[in-house]
Formats: structure tokens, sequence, C-alpha cells
């Protein structure tokens, strides 16, 4: 560090305070870290020192702070002796920039730059002269031609400071110089904010080849706006920190797309596998599995056309509260979609209405609701119900039809769950199925054929032939008595199917006139509840009920033994 003392000429000064409106570019006056003086031959003989930074960046400060003081910069110093401003009283440093000495004045930043608008390298075509220092401690040149002109001594390069700061001399001292505008701050906020606009809603809805374009658009309208103002108006707008900004801005975004491309193709695939998950459940009737499945979907035009027909299988299988629950789905994404406002009143209508065939006891008159107005027709199973064509001791029977063939059936169903309760219920329900699915492959022209077997809401059904007739109940009262001959073919038949039934292990327990059915066009007679009559074996109800027809009971049966 130089002492205070030996500074010699060197311009001290008390900084001037600027009130500085917040700029993109640093306001701060170049700090040094430390000061080394020349030789004092060289100071005793000096008009003036200035300081000379090791490294020059295209600008050359007016004042460089050194332990709060502020050290007048060597270019300004050769500047200032050349234009004859010597005293302190001819320079004045102008509260938002810029310098002036004497009468002239030279721009500058705020933090007292120079900025030489210099475009020649070459020293010789700027006029500058070179000569070797040999020849001028040898005397080879007249010491009167040096008289009145500037003379730097150093080491001469293509890249030496002393070639640029001659060059920057020649520039200030013909007032070739590079301006910041006062409307520059305005503009680099301005670039910036579109640039943060881009960056945040434009660029990542574009496809990235989309965006790729749209960032070398703005990188070059960046680029072009700084250089064709510092070519055409030698002013200098910084849009550098911008173009930094976008650029790594859309290197994130990219970054964040290549490496987010995976998760979405995941979640994609995940969706699209839900979804078809989703529509094979539903077809198998497992609509409650299948919303589960859809929840876990992405949500988009064909999502919504499958949960409306879910809702609308629902709404078949007269589970309204499930219905609502889909279509008040469908209304949270969208807003509207076709009629689901519509249908989520009316299905909230029929929800308190809905009985499902629960013929018993507790209550006697239970059926499906089998139209409503707007409301799909009901289901059970796969099977589309048609109409309501009798009642059992245990449930009702209805025609349908099997959408998948167009096939006629007839569907019994059975509430075991209001016949029996606890280990019971489970019991019959295993009996009901083994015993079901047995019959399910008697195979004669006699028996009734059943085609399918399940459960639906606590509800157990059995699809069985759909039979034209009427059964021998309607032909055992006096005005409708058959003839004996047609009585003994239905005995004949009767006990031909029983027989091949007991060949193979199947007993029906029920046997009764109700349970066989008479068509008298065709002379055929069949016996029904092949797999229904197993539940009436001895077996009680929550009230303590035997089921059964007592008047058409074996002592068996009666007796309450196993048959």
């Amino acid at each position: 560090a130089v002492e205070s003392e030996q500074l010699g000429t060197v311009a001290v000064q008390t900084l001037p305070v600027v009130d500085y409106l917040p700029s993109l570019i640093s306001p701060y006056f170049p700090q040094a870290a430390t000061l080394q003086s020349p030789q004092q031959t060289l100071l005793d003989a000096s008009s003036g020192i200035g300081v000379v930074r090791e490294i020059s960046d295209g600008h050359y400060p007016a004042l460089i702070e050194y332990q709060g003081a502020g050290y007048q910069g060597m270019l300004f110093q050769l500047l200032r002796l050349n234009i004859g401003a010597r005293t302190s009283e001819q320079v004045e440093f102008l509260p938002k920039g810029g310098v002036k000495l004497g009468t002239l004045l030279y721009p500058t930043d705020r933090a007292y730059r120079f900025y030489p608008y210099v475009r020649l390298n070459d020293l010789s075509l700027k006029g500058i002269r070179i000569y070797p220092m040999a020849k001028l401690l040898d005397g080879s040149y007249n010491s009167r031609y040096f008289e009145g002109k500037t003379m730097l001594v150093g080491h001469i390069s293509e890249t030496s400071p002393l070639v640029n700061m001659a060059l920057s001399l020649d520039a200030l001292l013909q007032q070739h110089t590079v301006v910041i505008p006062e409307w520059a701050v305005w503009g680099q906020y301005g670039a910036l904010a579109a640039v943060t606009l881009l960056l945040m809603f434009l660029l990542p809805r574009l496809r990235f080849s989309t965006a790729s374009v749209t960032v070398l658009l703005g990188a070059l309208l960046l680029i072009n706006a700084e250089f064709l103002l510092l070519l055409l108006g030698r002013q200098w707008l910084p849009l550098m920190l911008p173009l930094l900004v976008l650029l790594l801005g859309f290197l994130l975004i990219a970054l964040r797309s290549l490496f987010g491309r995976n998760e979405e193709l995941l979640a994609l695939e995940l969706s699209e596998s839900n979804r078809q998950l989703g529509r094979l459940l539903q077809g198998q009737g497992e609509l409650e599995q299948a919303l589960e499945k859809y929840r876990r979907c992405q949500v988009d035009s064909e999502l919504l056309e499958q949960l409306y027909h879910l809702g609308l299988d629902f709404e078949r299988k007269r589970q309204f509260s499930k219905a609502v629950s889909v279509f008040r789905q469908i209304q949270s994404s969208t807003g509207s979609f076709r009629d689901v406002v519509e249908r989520i009143e009316r299905n909230q209508h029929m929800e308190q209405r809905i009985v499902l065939a629960k013929a018993g006891p507790a209550t006697p008159n239970g059926t499906v609701i089998m139209s409503a107005e707007g409301l799909q027709a009901p289901t059970i199973g796969h099977y589309q119900v048609e109409r309501e064509i009798g009642r059992g001791a245990m449930g009702l029977v209805y025609l349908a039809k099997d959408p998948r063939i167009g096939r006629e059936v007839a569907i019994k169903t059975m509430a075991l769950s209001s016949e029996f309760e606890g280990t019971q219920l489970n019991e019959v329900k295993s009996r009901f199925y083994r015993e079901a699915e047995t019959a399910g492959r008697l195979n004669h022209p006699n028996i009734v054929h059943v085609y399918d077997v399940g459960e639906e809401q606590e509800l157990a059904y059995i699809a069985m032939d759909y039979l034209r007739g009427e059964h021998l109940g309607h032909f055992t009262r006096t005005k409708s008595l058959l003839p004996i001959k047609e009585v003994l073919t239905v005995i004949e038949q009767v006990a031909e199917a029983l027989a091949y039934a007991h060949k193979k292990n199947v007993v029906h327990r029920d046997i009764k006139p109700a349970n066989i059915i008479y068509d008298r066009a065709e002379a055929i007679a069949k016996v029904t509840d092949f797999g229904v009559a197993c539940l009436t074996d001895s077996s009680k109800t929550k009230t303590g009920t035997v089921l059964g027809s007592p008047s058409y009971m074996s002592p068996e049966q009666v007796a309450g033994k196993k048959v």
C-alpha cells in the first residue's frame, strides 16, 4: 500500500454522493485493494499520476475507490491534462453521471466510467505513431518534435493495455464515446420483465421444438437490439443479463421437461391402464371397482363418456346413490355434461323409493322399481329386466333379456339376507351356489335349464329358461282339470326328469304343482327350481319358520331329516 506522503500529485478527493436509480448496471465505483506508487524520481517530475487497473474490460473509470477516497484513473488524468483542465475547479462530476472538464462534457455512467467508442486496433490508422525507446535514448529524434503531444511509454503488443489506452484516449479527445441513455434502466427492466413472462407463461405451454425457435428468436432480438444501438447510435442498452436469464430459464425448462417427460409418460400409461381395466370391470358388472379405477385416470372427454355410462349402469342397477356420486364427479370436472344435472335430480328423488325384490315377511310386496321417467331400465346382473311375472315364498320372478345374445330368460330373485343371518346365511349362500351349479349341469328336456347364478346387493338370483304355459297348480281347479291322458303324460315326463336328476345325485326336495310348468300347446312338462329348493330343506328363517310346502313335504323333511 502507498503511504499518504508518497502519493505526490495523485488527485485524491471525496467520492461524490449519487442518488442512484436501481439499475442492472453496477452503480458502484471500482475498488482497488492496493495501490503501488511509481519511483520517487517520476513522482517529482510528474504533472499528475493516475491509477492504472491491471484488467481493462472496455470501460475506464474516472474514479477508483481506495480506503474510502476516490483516486482519478490514468486515462481520466491524461484526458484532463490534454484539454487543459488542470485545476479541481475545472473538473465537475455531475450527479446523474457525466464529467465536465472546463466547457466540455464527457458522458459516463452513474459510476463515472468512460466507454470510448473504438473501432480500429491499428495505431497507424489512427495517426498514432510508435517510436522505439532505443532511438529516443540515443538522440535519434529531435525533442522538439514531441512538444505539446502526449507520449505513452511502455511495452507494445496487440493486446497491450498501453495500446488500448492510446486508442481510448484518442477516441475521448475526439468525443467518440458510447452513451448509456437515461431510459436504459427502464429498457433493461422491460426486457427482463418480457423474458420473465415468456419463461413463466408461454414456453412451458409450447412443444420443445416451438419453444426452442421462440427462445432463439428472442435471443437474436436482444443481441441485435444491443448491437444496432451501439453501431448506429453509439448508445449502449445492456441486454446481456435478460439474455442470460432467457437462456438459463429455457435450459431449466428443457431439463424439467426432459426429466418430467418420463413421469408424464408414466402417468399417462398408468391412467390408460386404469381406464382399460375400469372398462373391463364395467363390462363384467363390477361397477364399484370400475369406478375406483376411473377415479385414478386423468380427466378427458373419453373418461367423462365412460363415467357417464357408468352412472347409467348404476341407474339400471337401481343404485341411485352411487349414480348420483358418479354424475356429481362428472359435474365437478366439467361443470356441465349432457344431462347430468337432470339425472342427479332424478336419482336423488328415486333414492328413497328403491326397494329391491325382498318378498319375505319383512317386505312382502318388495319389487324392483321397473320404470320411472328419465331413468334407465333396471338390470339384475347383466340381464335387462322387462317385467315381473311371478312371486314365490322367498322372492320374485322377472322376465328379462340377455343383451349379449338376445335370449329371454326368467330370473328368480331371493333376498337371502332377509331370511337368514350370521353363519346360517353364509351356509345357505354356499349351498345355494353349489347346488345351483350342479343343477346347471342337468341337461334334460323336462328340466328347466339354469344359465346363470349370482348375487347383487345382497340379492341372490338364478337365470333359467323362460317357459310358456302354466304351473300345474292352475290345472288343479275344477274348471281347468286336465284329461287323464295328459295327466299321465305329465306324470311320466316328471318322473323321467326326477329319475335323470337322481342318477346325477341331485335331489329336488320340493316337488309340487307350482314347480312344474306345463305347456299344453307343446305337451311338454318341465320341472323348475332345481338348485333353489335346497334352501327350503329344513331351513329356518329369522322368525323360526321352516320354509317349504307342508302339503307336499316328504315325512323325512317334516321330521327334519337329511334328504
